[in-house]
């Protein structure tokens, strides 16, 4: 009964739409009551869409901020990559002017010069000592000069097969005999651990701050910078004079072995 009640009322609420269809198709009855329903149903048609296009804005809010952070992370990976290279290319640059210098040197002094890397790995400024990454092998032996384009550096005291020990000038075992190139008079200079200084010159000798010291000879380049006298304290019998060396022993990369001429090649 109920089933049938039901069909009954469907059949007779499809028949009225139709009907009411059919009249507004034929006879335009509805047209004046188009736009007044269309205003009064367009808070509901707006409402309606609001969950649509906040879930939109929503969507393209986080695809557009994702997006600008994948922009940031390869824009500060490029800058990174040019930092890198800009550094790269500034150290090729003073390594290459290092050297240069270098090289220049052999026109300075008759005898063999050999180009050593200093071990960074191995070295021992805290001892006044360095190690380089030439020895036997490459032709180094004990006692021959270490120098760079300022001046003398040290003096090789153990050469293995493929690396050497150098003392710096610093060195407290290290001695060298120089001259004031101003008077000429020679001069013991010993390191003091960081600096070096002149070791039992009579005090009445002419000696004055801001006066270079050259290297004598031998085993070391003759006529080449070893320091500047610092200061100088007068005795009674020996002044004492601390002397800035002309070379700066830190911050090195490469450096030059020295080996003198003996008496017969250059004799040759």
């Amino acid at each position: 009964m109920n089933d049938r009640s039901g069909a009954l009322r469907f059949a007779a609420a499809a028949a009225f739409s139709a009907s009411l269809i059919a009249a507004d198709l034929g006879l335009n009855l509805f047209d004046s009551l188009r736009g007044p329903m269309s205003i009064a149903l367009s808070p509901f048609r707006f409402a309606g869409a609001l969950p649509a296009q906040a879930s939109d804005a929503a969507r393209d809010y986080f695809r557009g901020r994702a997006g600008l952070l994948e922009e940031k992370r390869e824009l500060e990976e490029k800058l990174l990559e040019q930092s890198v290279r800009i550094s790269s290319l500034d150290f090729f640059v003073e390594r290459n002017a290092e050297l240069r210098a270098l090289l220049a040197l052999k026109e300075r002094a008759p005898g063999e010069w050999i180009a050593a890397d200093v071990r960074r790995e191995t070295t021992q400024l805290q001892q006044d000592r360095v190690h380089l990454d030439r020895g036997v092998n490459g032709g180094v032996l004990p006692g021959m000069t270490v120098v760079d384009e300022r001046g003398v550096v040290g003096q090789v005291v153990r050469a293995d097969a493929d690396n050497s020990a150098v003392n710096l000038l610093s060195n407290t075992r290290q001695w060298i005999a120089a001259r004031v190139r101003r008077t000429g008079q020679l001069a013991i200079v010993r390191g003091s651990g960081g600096a070096m200084e002149i070791y039992a010159m009579p005090g009445d000798s002419d000696l004055r701050p801001g006066d270079e010291l050259i290297a004598e000879g031998g085993v070391f380049p003759e006529g080449y910078p070893v320091g500047e006298v610092a200061e100088v304290s007068r005795g009674v019998r020996y002044l004492s004079a601390t002397v800035r060396p002309a070379s700066d022993f830190y911050g090195r990369r490469s450096l030059l072995i020295y080996a003198a001429q003996s008496p017969k090649e250059e004799a040759q």
